[in-house]
Order: C-alpha cells, then structure tokens, then sequence
C-alpha cells in the first residue's frame, strides 16, 4: 500500500480505536442482571481494542519510516517541515503587506512622513512566490504519498 493509501487506513483504524474504547467504557460496569454484554462479550472486545492498537502502532511506525524515505534526494518529512516554514514566510510577508496598506498616522503637520523599507509591488511580488513554493511543495507531497510503499 503507499503512503497515502496508509494514512487513509491509519484515521479507520484511530475511529475504530475509539469506538471500541466507548464500547469497552460502557460495558466495563453494569447493573447485575441488566447487563448489555456478557462476559466473554466484553472479553471479545477488549480483545479486539488490543489488536487494533497493536495494528495501529505498527502502522504509524511504518508510515513514519515512509515519511522518512528518500526518494531522489526528498523525503515527505523534508518537506512536510519546509510547507511549515513557506506558511511561516507567508504569513509575515502578509502582515508587512498589511502595514504598507496602512494608512499613515500623521498626528502634526511638521512630523515626518511614514516611509516603508519595501514597496507593496515587492511584497507582492514576494507573497506570489512563496504562494506558488506552497502549491509546488503541496503537489510534491501528494506525489510522494502516491509513490511511497508502506510496509
């Protein structure tokens, strides 16, 4: 299976996971006489709780050594982080756009004027950069989760 395909099987097996620790909760106590399940019942499940983690565990340490592949001098994890920092340039570039945008405060008419160390043309020229980095390194994750085998 690859790495997309994993992840997708990783969020099942996390819902069953939790289904089946509300049904372990629910059952662990109960009215003599009124019980819901029996006892090999609730055995069955915690049972299947124990397997289903165990299953789980394996899988996420599979797809951490996937995400830790190299594949040509990439791996996911690479550039899982470097989506992180692009996001993190984003965001600042367009809060400095923001203060170019914002209207000078001139509170006497003898003060000095507001000057601005980078022009709004070079911040945008920037953020459309850095916008495009994203889509490419998105488009290369998705890539590498299709190529990537698990396992």
């Amino acid at each position: 299976m690859n790495l997309a395909q994993a992840m997708r099987k990783k969020n099942e097996l996390l819902a069953l996971v939790h289904k089946l620790e509300a049904r372990v909760q629910q059952a662990m106590t109960y009215l003599e006489g009124h019980e819901t399940y029996n006892q090999v019942d609730y055995e069955g499940m915690v049972l299947s709780l124990k397997d289903a983690r165990s299953e789980l565990f394996s899988l996420k340490v599979a797809i951490d050594t996937a995400n830790h592949k190299d594949t040509g001098g990439v791996c996911v994890q690479h550039c899982i982080i470097r989506k992180g920092e692009i996001k993190a340039e984003l965001e600042h570039t367009r809060g400095l756009r923001q203060v170019v945008d914002a209207v000078p405060y001139r509170w006497d008419e003898d003060a000095p004027e507001q000057k601005h160390r980078e022009s709004a043309k070079e911040l945008d020229i920037r953020i459309d950069r850095l916008e495009e980095e994203l889509r490419k390194t998105d488009d290369l994750i998705c890539a590498l989760n299709g190529e990537i085998e698990v396992g």
